[in-house]
């Protein structure tokens, strides 16, 4: 007969003896488990009841033995995380057998005398599954059942964790007694801001939105600034002749011409104040974008950093960032960039959050460094460094290379895609030449062109990924491969 096909995990402890072999395909085959018939229950057992029989509900190899309820009516309710079957009325359960073959085996068929049990017990996976309860919900086991346990209303189970985007735009969402509780903050109140915004009262032209010392926003009659030339605060606000908001629209001041004039002060009223076509933060004179990033320094080989970026923008209320990772700088075996989003990102003014995770290895006792960089929609670049030194040596602070005020770039280079990437290439044949010649005997000073040359390449290289045909970024990396070579060549010639 064939061998048989026994639900069993080949393991060293099983020994398989087999009789009447015919070429291989013919026997008689049976499998002993070294230990299992003496009584003593060890690793790799499910039971051992003293013998090696099947049919007595523990398998010849000492796994549980198929035992399932052939009447089966329905089930018990949960105890402890457990169904017990009945049969009618009740009760009365005829069990069957299937010798030799183990309880959980695909074999087994028919009704298990027992289940498990729970409102979000994955049967499947035996698993408490958070896919099973609402969205505002946690799976936890709970004396032995798996229990959809309520978090509140604003509770995100993909995170874990309170989410304001769950609330209405005027509210937060707050930790109360382990409730995720969306709170009014007032009916002018900005959660993407987390402030009081004018732009939310029903008239923002003759309203102001304020706390009052309540903490919620409310709107409030505005009283306008009567002149704007006379030195005085006419409304009581704080706020003199031009500085005031309400002036946004005299002659005597400089909104006409320029509408981000004296601190963005007319940049969120809503008004083109300069007759340009754009209002407020589509305006670039209401911008000053700005930001920061986390930075990181690590003495171990291997880490992986957690890229994060505040926005400190002025003027606009949100903006759109363009992360990209430098060439990596020092003896690095391998540095990459692991993007949370696809570029651009969008940030609200002041907002903090993480953009994705660098994973940099370097060789022992040696240094690797990597710039990362965000750059603005009118080109303007925030950098951030990041830094494995497992032998804590001094660290030199690498960063994008001033362009010199008396040069502007854009005024030498065309904003063509095609030109900045040709001159990049060839920059780096360039440098990659002095690098060659260096990695066997150069001077101190053509070493020092290299880092200089290498440190411009980087440079071009992040302005390259945010280059279009058009935009500055085009001409600004020219301008940094242009100097890359230059720098290279005066190495090759030291």
């Amino acid at each position: 007969m064939p061998a048989p096909t026994l639900p069993l995990t080949p393991t060293s402890s099983v020994t398989w003896i087999c009789w009447g072999l015919d070429g291989g395909t013919n026997a008689t085959c049976t499998a002993l488990r070294v230990g299992c018939g003496d009584g003593i229950l060890q690793t790799g057992e499910e039971c051992d009841d003293g013998n090696t029989l099947n049919g007595d509900g523990c398998t010849a190899i000492c796994y549980n033995e198929c035992v399932y309820a052939s009447n089966y009516t329905t089930w018990t309710s949960c105890i402890n995380g457990t169904e017990y079957a009945l049969g009618p009325p009740f009760g009365n359960i005829t069990w069957s057998l299937m010798p030799g073959v183990r309880q959980s085996d695909p074999l087994c068929v028919g009704v298990p005398s027992t289940r498990p049990c729970g409102e979000c017990l994955n049967i499947t996976a035996m698993m408490c599954d958070l896919g099973m309860c609402d969205p505002t919900e946690t799976c936890e086991n709970q004396s032995g059942q798996c229990t959809c346990v309520q978090k509140g209303e604003c509770f995100n189970k993909s995170q874990m964790a309170c989410d304001l985007g769950m609330c209405d735009p005027t509210e937060t969402c707050e930790n109360q007694s382990g409730q995720c509780t969306c709170v009014s903050r007032g009916e002018c109140f900005d959660n993407s801001l987390m402030a009081c915004n004018p732009l939310l009262c029903p008239d923002p032209t003759t309203e102001d939105c304020i706390d009052p010392g309540s903490g919620l926003c409310t709107c409030i009659p505005r009283t306008n600034e009567s002149s704007c030339t006379d030195g005085a605060d006419n409304d009581g606000d704080g706020k003199i002749d031009c500085l005031d908001p309400d002036c946004c629209s005299d002659l005597a001041c400089p909104y006409k011409i320029n509408e981000g004039a004296n601190g963005y002060v007319c940049c969120d009223n809503t008004l083109d104040d300069d007759g340009d076509g754009s209002a407020d933060s589509l305006d670039m004179d209401c911008v000053e974008y700005r930001g920061v990033f986390n930075n990181g320094t690590s003495q171990l080989e291997l880490a992986n950093f957690d890229v994060r970026f505040t926005d400190e923008s002025l003027g606009a209320t949100r903006i759109n960032w363009t992360f990209t990772q430098g060439i990596p700088f020092g003896d690095c075996i391998s540095a990459e960039f692991n993007a949370t989003y696809p570029n651009p990102v969008e940030f609200a003014r002041g907002e903090e959050r993480s953009v994705g995770t660098l994973q940099m290895r370097t060789f022992p006792e040696e240094l690797c460094q990597v710039i990362m960089t965000a750059m603005a929609p009118d080109d303007t670049l925030v950098q951030g460094l990041y830094t494995l030194n497992p032998k804590g040596v001094a660290v030199p602070q690498i960063s994008i290379p001033e362009i010199p005020a008396i040069i502007h770039p854009t005024s030498i280079y065309p904003p063509k895609r095609d030109d900045a990437a040709a001159l990049y290439y060839s920059a780096c044949v360039v440098v990659d030449s002095l690098e060659t010649e260096c990695s066997g005997t150069c001077s101190d000073l053509a070493k020092a062109k290299l880092a200089e040359a290498k440190n411009h390449l980087n440079a071009a290289s992040i302005f390259l990924s945010s280059c279009s045909d058009g935009r500055p970024a085009c001409a600004t990396s020219q301008y940094y491969s242009t100097r890359a070579k230059e720098l290279a060549n005066e190495g090759l010639q030291l």
